[in-house]
């Protein structure tokens, strides 16, 4: 019913979270309806960026873009995006974002549908710039969020190359590489996915 203390929630969000990445969507989107509930009565940043990051991720894996789109943009519309200290929470959500953007971007460049590939353009490129923002503030005072940061940054650069109608593979690498150090391996795993596609995608 969506109802709960603290410690049931951050359960439920960590199973939904779990179900979206063993590739179960019929328990993940049984698991987010219920989180919903919660996630409309709250204000709370550590509640709605990860029922956000489930919901967009479930949508990417199934081919919805445009709902991961929406997704990010109305977690954004309630949490600060220029708070370094909010990095564990909201770079994942940036990233998604981002990709997001390139799925996009690439379906409008095979429909040749410049407005919608205009419209993907100028959403990265502020998701771009915000997370840069935040990386820089990192840099400038919270030197222990400045990792993250980085690596947030960098798989969002490599995912800004994908809707400009392109992929580099030492961007990737390097997004991977930024992963491996913290360590996260999840998105550490999903950059090598990405660089093998780009190494594939590349002139012999």
């Amino acid at each position: 019913d969506g109802s709960g203390g603290t410690a049931e929630i951050c359960t439920r969000v960590r199973m939904a979270l779990l179900a979206c990445g063993q590739g179960r969507p019929e328990i993940a989107v049984e698991r987010l309806n219920r989180l919903r509930v919660r996630g409309e009565r709250t204000v709370e940043g550590q509640w709605i960026a990860p029922v956000a990051e489930a919901a967009a991720e479930l949508s990417l894996w199934h081919g919805r873009p445009a709902d991961a789109r929406e997704e990010i943009l109305a977690a954004f519309r309630r949490l600060p995006t220029d708070e370094p200290a909010y990095i564990s929470r909201i770079g994942v959500l940036f990233a998604l974002g981002m990709r997001a953007e390139g799925d996009l971007a690439e379906i409008a460049s095979a429909r040749h549908a410049t407005d919608s590939l205009a419209e993907s353009g100028v959403i990265a490129q502020r998701h771009l710039g915000q997370i840069r923002a935040l990386r820089d503030m990192a840099i400038a005072g919270f030197p222990a969020f400045v990792r993250e940061a980085e690596a947030w940054l960098a798989v969002c650069g490599a995912e800004f190359a994908r809707v400009e109608g392109g992929s580099e593979p030492a961007s990737w690498a390097a997004a991977a590489e930024a992963f491996g150090a913290i360590p996260m391996a999840y998105p550490r795993a999903y950059a090598l996915w990405r660089c093998g596609e780009a190494v594939r995608a590349s002139p012999r």
